[in-house]
């Protein structure tokens, strides 16, 4: 699938409607609560600022990370909010315009993360969804290591969501009902769930070694993701879900098959594979000239395909979707 959002005013204020609307929608079709989940982390340091001043005024919950390594300070806040009462209705509009505001690439390229982790719904208390969140948080990898997973990180979130199976997305949402927030594209992202019925029986997703993998490539991926976005954010581009998919088989391939391993070569490939055809680098021709045989030592990725103009690209993307390998005698 594709999309056209452009991160200017009027897209950002339609989209708010949009949030506003599929929260509202997701109340009145049942019988929950609902909570706002922050990480302060990422906000302004502007103490005056309308939306920390908002936070605090309402006396946010920490949710704590039971790790030693890990500071207070680091925990995400959690708020309950009552739609009957002006100023936590007023914090849950400023809260959807400001998570829209945060997704623009050129502010995350920069190094800014996202403050709003989303808008989660539950029929248990504050306290219950609380521990729910940060015993989720602490997992233990194949090798019996622990790590803080930051998956309450909206761009973490998309990343991995799709990845894990049925199970692993139950025991992740545990006692929440829906877990709501913008992907990187603006779009309303909504994720359902029926609550446990006994909450906290287990916290473990039961990661394995490609969870392990997905995990440790998880900020290149989204890194690749938003330079794509900032190229084409005034044009036509694959939306978050098919983008995220292409950019994480093709970080892999140019790891695994080509024996890129820097993130500037990986991410120029992946960047190609989303310009292009989701497998590029696997037309016959691009193999050759990416083999490790027929590169010099230590060459860019884009050294290696500079020869390449847009005619022959096209032709390759051409014969992959043909599914029609060119005679080997094909000159290009």
């Amino acid at each position: 699938m594709t999309v056209t959002y452009d991160y200017r005013a009027e897209a950002q204020q339609k989209q708010a409607e949009c949030m506003l609307c599929a929260l509202k929608t997701e109340l009145a079709t049942a019988d929950c609560r609902l909570y706002l989940l922050v990480d302060p982390v990422s906000l302004p340091d502007e103490v005056l600022h309308p939306l920390v001043s908002a936070l605090v005024a309402l006396h946010p919950i920490p949710v704590r990370l039971p790790h030693h390594a890990l500071a207070a300070q680091s925990y995400p806040w959690l708020l309950p909010l009552d739609m009957a009462d002006e100023a936590q209705a007023a914090l849950l509009r400023l809260s959807i315009d400001y998570a829209l505001k945060e997704l623009h690439p050129q502010r995350l390229a920069q190094g800014e993360g996202r403050a709003i982790c989303g808008w989660l719904t539950s029929p248990y208390d504050a306290a219950t969804v609380a521990r729910q969140l940060g015993e989720t948080a602490i997992q233990k990898l194949p090798d019996n290591s622990s790590i803080l997973l930051r998956y309450y990180d909206p761009a973490v979130h998309s990343v991995l969501w799709n990845h894990v199976d049925e199970l692993q997305q139950q025991r992740w949402l545990g006692v929440l009902s829906a877990w709501v927030y913008p992907c990187g594209d603006g779009q309303v992202v909504i994720h359902k769930h029926k609550s446990a019925t006994y909450p906290h029986l287990t916290f473990s997703l039961m990661l394995g070694a490609e969870d392990a993998v997905l995990i440790a490539r998880t900020g290149r991926i989204n890194r690749t993701l938003e330079t794509y976005r900032n190229k084409n954010r005034m044009s036509e581009r694959h939306d978050e879900v098919s983008a995220g998919e292409i950019v994480k088989a093709a970080l892999e391939r140019a790891d695994s098959q080509h024996g890129f391993t820097q993130e500037y070569d990986q991410q120029a490939l992946a960047l190609d594979c989303l310009k292009w055809h989701p497998q590029l680098d696997m037309h016959h021709h691009m193999r050759t000239l990416l083999t490790r045989e027929e590169r010099p030592d230590h060459a860019r990725y884009t050294t290696c395909v500079k020869q390449l103009d847009d005619h022959i690209r096209q032709r390759m993307c051409d014969e992959l979707a043909c599914a029609t390998p060119p005679h080997p005698r094909c000159a290009y």
